[in-house]
């Protein structure tokens, strides 16, 4: 075989292992580009449970002071109800009506 003006035959062995620098090389790209897009998952993520966690806490807030909204109108639904009962002796009334045995 002739030999082209400039270039130099490789051997099979030579071409084999440039193929796999090629190759590796691809596979290293490949990695840093999934890992990068993995990172920016992982960021997205991340900020959206911060998101929900701030969300949730103001919600429980909320809540919270709902309760106490509440609490406080039925103490004083409570208070302006109040009717004291009258303290009864150790005997006890009736109807009116006597109580007869037969």
């Amino acid at each position: 075989m002739v030999a082209l003006a400039g270039k130099a035959k490789t051997s099979p062995r030579a071409e084999k292992n440039q193929h796999s620098g090629l190759c590796q090389h691809a596979l290293v790209q490949t990695l840093d580009r999934s890992k990068k897009k993995y990172q920016t998952r992982l960021r997205k993520l991340e900020q959206q449970m911060l998101a929900m966690v701030e969300r949730h806490s103001a919600q429980v807030r909320g809540l919270k002071q709902r309760i106490c909204s509440l609490e406080d109108e039925t103490l004083q639904h409570k208070a302006q109800n109040y009717q004291p009962q009258p303290q009864q002796g150790s005997h006890s009334q009736s109807s009116g009506a006597s109580e007869t045995s037969l």
